[in-house]
């Protein structure tokens, strides 16, 4: 199977977009990576009780709860979310190069893996 189904884990969808990624596949690796970013959002809103499938309500909420003082930590989840757009507007019309999806793709897989083990019920993807 070269792309996930739909309903797969997103820790299991990583595997495949690290393949992808690996492979030079970058636009089926950075739309696994938006899928799987979008699955997280809304796992998070779960785990929080919210009750939105709107990401970018998702995310400030979440900054609000755990935001820090510093400008940086003020936006965690918001700058992952536009880490996330880059990642849509890549496998959508290719708008960035090879070289360019390095540091987003590896970020993004990061937090991913994070979140799950932060916040996700089954942490393992199984």
């Amino acid at each position: 199977m070269n792309t996930p189904d739909t309903e797969m884990h997103p820790l299991k969808a990583l595997e495949v977009a690290e393949r992808q990624y690996a492979a030079g596949n970058y636009v089926e690796s950075s739309r696994i990576l938006w899928k799987a970013t979008e699955a997280t959002y809304v796992m998070m809103a779960k785990a929080h009780g919210l009750h939105t499938r709107d990401l970018n309500q998702i995310a400030a909420a979440l900054d609000r709860k755990y935001g820090g003082n510093d400008r940086r930590s003020k936006r965690y989840y918001s700058g992952y979310l536009t880490t996330c757009g880059l990642m849509q507007d890549h496998a959508e019309m290719e708008a960035l190069e090879g070289y360019e999806l390095d540091w987003p793709s590896r970020r993004l897989m990061n937090f991913i893996k994070e979140s799950y083990l932060k916040f996700g019920n089954d942490a393992t993807g199984r």
